[in-house]
């Protein structure tokens, strides 16, 4: 294995970094770590999570499973330096792919923010490292073992509602004001917190105490002590300076996976609790995609990153678990988050404790007001005409910190920095000269919220909460700004198109929103996924690095007289889309909708138009001929109507004999295990129970309930009962077993039954996409002619 070198300096501390295996308690989770160095020496620690109430189940599978994840997360800080990593737990085939793409991106964000960029806490024989060429730097043996014999644990699927929410408090003016703004809002809002350590006292452990006393039943924590595990790490790092405890900077010295631990460690109490909503307090940030000696990183803290909500949003819904993460401040600058809490929330202000490295003296925790978390908050304090003598701070700390931003001697952006100044000038803290001030107004970043394609993007804040989360911020400052080009253009959040796109990972009951070419899923059109949407030259520069399309094919056929001819074109179609919506880059592209299928067994109802077999395995033939013609090697049909399935397995059969593709067909045979289990219908054949709540969610105003009738066909053989499962494939029209098109029971259908459908189709369907995205063709074809 090639190790990352320096004049001859060894990355790898570490010849093994074992986790595992768990210990768990109803209340308590206990994993080992082990680290073993230069062959024979080794060191343990362990990582250690008290809850307040039972949130494990050691008899539950996929209780285990989230456990596993959990004791691994400190872990990922750590893995590039050792030469095997070994995780043992209860894991699946979606933990093993997530880990190891967590484990890389995480290798290139330390590499890149904390060897090669300035690290305080290094030696100096270790500064200005040379990259390497390859892309991965995690260059780990890394084994996850142990738990589970099945590729995959068994699916289950969360109870969860969107109404309930969660902000991770930790101390920083984001998280505070996003739990201001959702309680002054009335939602079901949950303070969550991580005490980092345990016997001693902390900034954490009084923040929570001051939460507490204040609202009893909405504040829960976990007690951990991962900053002992941090140090212990540490320890057994040969390059940090001896005194790296005593140097304040905003960096820790190699871990940039801080958050997600304390997420993954909160999740048990976030399934307890019913929450489907994570809030993160994050803000307007500047991390990109950027390539610094040949290896791709992500320009800013990736952690705090829109990729990273969306990233472990996308995970949470392939397992199952009706969860996602997002903040609603990354329109906002650190300044004008500050601004908020002084004016709106003050009683929260006051608890603000982002400091770095918090002093203790006896019992009591302060900040130590030099750090540069400190320092910020210092000079934001005296921006907005709060003196800083009330929270804590000395006079001196305050002045060093001024001119600390006068200097420029922090690590901040210089944009926000030009805005602090012109603050800081209008109250008179600082003296700035006009020139002085005239260039700064050129550059300082806009007293106004900004929505940019990347970073802060409208369609990252759930529809419901986007209106009067903007009436909130408009009434602290005048305007809001939408990235044009390389320029900001004001704009009105109400009336703009783009408040109306849906939210990619929750399902909208509201269909009175019109989608509109390339705005409901994408944000440009060089990224669209609809396939119909690009021109030639663009579709040239998409097809040369795609390997898979997605097919959506429905019917125009009778569903009852209570839902539309299309209700299964428009049911494949938005799975489809919503589905790779959801998906990783490179997102596959999905064909227009077939939106005729073979519905001859409905003729005897008006308005059905049916397709024959032959021109129907034709036309689905001939499309993918032309998609293979362009280069994809997959293929992947969504069907929502069962009369079509005998067609397609046939014209599916042609395909992978005739063409260079692979193909494979979902006519809900991936959700329908978990579907089964919402559905209290025993025999729902069509227009029942599943369709009509899936409508109702979807399009509750093409419902029309009045008009449902319990509709059950008589069978006296176990082997022609549709859903037996010993039953036989057998045909007939529609209308001499039901004179009104229905078989099954659309009066037990409701909203709540089709939005947890719509959950479990995602999911599943998400999963199954990234699943053929990641397998080649060697694998799915290993013995070729």
């Amino acid at each position: 294995m090639q190790d990352l070198m320096k004049n001859g300096m060894n990355l790898k501390w570490f010849d093994t970094l074992e986790v595992g295996p768990i210990k768990v308690e109803p209340r308590q989770l206990s994993v080992p770590y082990r680290v073993v160095t230069q062959g024979s020496r080794f060191s343990n620690a362990e990582f250690l999570l008290e809850y307040e109430e039972d949130v494990f189940d050691v008899d539950d599978p996929t209780s285990m499973n989230l456990a596993s994840l959990i004791a691994i997360q400190p872990a990922l800080n750590y893995a590039m330096f050792a030469n095997t990593v070994i995780f043992r737990g209860h894991f699946d085939n979606h933990d093993r792919r997530m880990i190891r793409n967590q484990g890389e991106t995480i290798a290139r964000e330390v590499y890149i923010n904390r060897l090669v960029e300035p690290n305080p806490f290094l030696k100096p024989e270790l500064e200005g490292w040379i990259a390497p060429t390859k892309k991965n730097l995690l260059r780990t043996d890394l084994q996850v073992t142990g738990g589970n014999r099945e590729p995959y644990i068994q699916w289950d699927q969360w109870v969860s509602s969107r109404d309930r929410h969660a902000v991770i408090v930790d101390g920083s003016r984001g998280s505070l004001l996003s739990l201001g703004i959702l309680r002054e809002l009335g939602c079901p809002t949950f303070a969550l917190l991580v005490r980092t350590q345990t016997d001693k006292p902390s900034l954490d452990n009084e923040l929570y105490s001051t939460l507490k006393e204040r609202s009893q039943r909405d504040v829960l924590s976990v007690q951990t002590n991962l900053e002992d595990l941090y140090g212990w790490f540490l320890s057994l790092i040969p390059t940090l300076r001896s005194e790296y405890e005593d140097i304040r900077h905003r960096n820790p010295p190699f871990r940039v996976w801080q958050k997600s631990v304390k997420l993954f460690s909160l999740l048990p109490i976030i399934k307890k609790h019913n929450i489907r909503r994570i809030v993160q307090g994050h803000d307007y940030e500047s991390t990109q995609k950027d390539f610094v000696n040949n290896v791709p990183h992500h320009d800013g803290l990736y952690e705090s990153s829109y990729f990273n909500d969306t990233i472990q949003s996308r995970f949470f819904q392939q397992k199952g678990w009706r969860v996602h993460q997002f903040s609603f401040l990354r329109s906002l600058t650190q300044q004008l988050m500050e601004k908020m809490l002084i004016e709106r929330y003050p009683e929260l202000h006051a608890l603000a404790s982002s400091c770095l490295r918090p002093v203790s003296e006896t019992q009591e925790v302060r900040r130590c007001g030099w750090c540069v978390e400190c320092r910020i908050h210092q000079a934001l304090l005296v921006a907005y005409s709060v003196d800083p003598t009330k929270l804590g701070y000395q006079k001196e700390q305050t002045h060093h910190a001024i001119e600390s931003i006068v200097a420029r001697r922090l690590y901040w952006k210089d944009s926000e920095i030009d805005a602090l100044l012109l603050a800081l000038q209008h109250q008179h803290a600082i003296a700035l000269k006009p020139n002085q001030m005239e260039d700064l107004a050129k550059h300082a970043v806009p007293v106004a919220a900004r929505f940019a394609r990347e970073k802060s993007p409208i369609n990252a804040i759930p529809d419901d909460l986007r209106e009067p989360i903007f009436s909130i911020f408009l009434q602290h400052f005048n305007s809001t700004l939408m990235r044009v080009g390389r320029g900001w253009k004001e704009f009105d959040p109400f009336s703009h198109d783009k408040i109306r796109v849906p939210y990619p990972f929750e399902v909208d009951s509201d269909d009175s929103y019109v989608p509109q070419s390339g705005d409901v899923y994408i944000t440009s059109r060089s990224e669209t996924i609809t396939w119909g949407e690009l021109s030639w030259p663009e579709a040239h520069r998409r097809l040369e690095n795609l390997d898979l399309a997605i097919l959506p094919v429905g019917s125009i056929a009778q569903q009852g007289p209570h839902l539309p001819l299309d209700t299964s074109g428009h049911l494949a179609d938005e799975l489809a889309r919503r589905a790779v919506a959801a998906c990783e880059q490179p997102q596959p592209l999905i064909l227009p909708l077939v939106p005729f299928g073979v519905s001859r067994h409905h003729e005897d109802f008006a308005g059905t138009v049916s397709l024959s077999n032959d021109t129907f395995v034709n036309l689905i033939y001939d499309v993918a001929a032309s998609v293979a013609r362009n280069g994809v090697h997959k293929l992947l049909i969504i069907n929502h109507d069962q009369g079509n399935v005998p067609a397609l397995h046939d014209v599916a059969q042609r395909i992978s004999q005739d063409l260079n593709l692979f193909v494979c067909v979902d006519s809900g045979e991936s959700y329908q295990v978990d579907a089964k289990k919402v559905l209290e219908s025993e025999n729902d054949v069509h227009a029942g129970e599943f369709d009509t709540s899936l409508s109702l969610f979807s399009r509750p105003s093409l419902v029309n309930m009045e008009l449902a009738r319990r509709t059950y066909p008589q069978f006296t053989s176990r082997y022609l009962n549709f859903r037996s499962h010993r039953k036989v494939p057998w045909f007939i029209r529609t209308k001499k077993q039901s004179l009104n098109g229905i078989m099954g029971d659309p009066t037990k259908a409701n909203i709540e039954k089709g939005e947890k459908l719509w959950d479990l189709m995602l999911a599943h369907t998400v999963a199954l996409i990234e699943d053929l995205k990641a397998l080649s063709l060697d694998e799915l074809h290993p013995y070729k002619n």
